[in-house]
């Protein structure tokens, strides 16, 4: 797993050779409100690389969630991954992915939320759906009925799929807020592209900070459905290059993980007046290395490592600085 900040976007990868409870929080689905409870990880777990969520108590399956909100803004792109199999063992399944927007940075949210602008699972603006569910209407007289995959915005507009059952394959959602579109591929094939419309915005814009929730739920009735994961990804970036043009990164004296701004990082000439004496990069099975003082980069060049002098957007690095300073890209 590897999750990065920077300065202009957000990544995060799992492969799920181990729960990594520091990002995922799991819930008791019966008990998902507002309400906070207790962490729900004995739903779950980890077999050959593969996380696996079975429903095995009627009402009450697992929900996974990220953790801590993700900061997100209306200029973020989203891009999100993951390879799933799913299995229903009855005529009730619906499992889901929902893509929430909360303004709150935490495990529950705090007892002043405003729940006018947002409940405790958020704004919701666009939904995946793998269902097998054949009932007359939901709970607010809506038909709720069929064997398919699909997907949703706010605007409530569907894309209906045909379903793929007990065998692996990738959904990929993006959600581009400065377009107002959203996109979805199965299996690296791009099956439609949604209007996110204006009223979502101005719910957005209602809120005093805006934060991202995904949630995995394989509801269904009774019991023995079951949601697979072995492959998670999520990449976000802004995309407003006004607001990049006057970003400042501090940069603390000694060592510090930095990302790469939205143009991609030039060390010769983004650290030429500052205090950074040699920057760090593994990559490609190796390290790789930058430096401006001539001497070191002699001796490092007799260990035969090889320097670069740039790096593109959506990389990280390691800096050692001799100093405080503030850069600015």
């Amino acid at each position: 797993m590897v999750e990065v900040r920077w300065l202009f976007g957000y990544k995060y990868e799992d492969d799920f050779s181990s729960l990594n409870k520091n990002f995922w929080l799991v819930f008791d689905h019966g008990g998902y409100h507002s309400t906070p409870q207790p962490p729900a990880y004995e739903k779950v777990y980890i077999e050959n690389g593969v996380l696996k969520m079975p429903v095995n108590d009627t009402d009450h399956g697992p929900e996974l969630v990220n953790k801590y909100g993700i900061p997100v803004s209306k200029n973020s792109i989203i891009t999100t991954s993951w390879r799933i199999k799913l299995h229903y063992a009855n005529e009730y399944f619906a499992g889901t992915v929902f893509f929430n927007i909360v303004d709150y940075n935490t495990t529950y949210p705090p007892e002043s939320i405003n729940y006018n602008l947002s409940s405790d699972k958020g704004i919701y603006f666009a939904r995946v759906y793998y269902r097998n569910y054949f009932y007359n209407e939901d709970k607010y007289g809506h038909p709720y009925s069929g064997n398919n995959f699909g997907f949703t915005t706010w605007s409530n507009k569907k894309i209906i799929l045909k379903p793929i059952w007990d065998q692996w394959f990738t959904t990929k959602v993006k959600i581009d807020f400065p377009n107002h579109q959203a996109c979805m591929w199965i299996n690296d094939k791009l099956t439609d592209c949604l209007d996110i419309n204006q009223t979502f915005y101005k719910k957005m814009a209602d809120l005093n900070k805006t934060y991202l929730k995904i949630r995995f739920s394989p509801y269904g009735w009774f019991t023995g459905h079951e949601m697979d994961l072995d492959n998670f990804k999520i990449d976000i970036r802004e995309n407003n290059s006004q607001s990049h043009q006057n970003n400042i990164q501090k940069i603390h004296k000694g060592w510090n993980i930095v990302g790469t701004g939205i143009k991609g990082d030039n060390f010769d000439t983004l650290f030429s007046n500052y205090p950074a004496r040699i920057i760090w990069k593994w990559k490609d099975g190796k390290w790789k290395v930058w430096t401006k003082d001539k001497y070191l980069l002699n001796y490092l060049s007799d260990f035969e490592f090889e320097i670069i002098h740039n790096l593109p957007y959506l990389e990280g690095y390691w800096i050692y600085a001799t100093d405080d300073f503030n850069v600015t890209r």
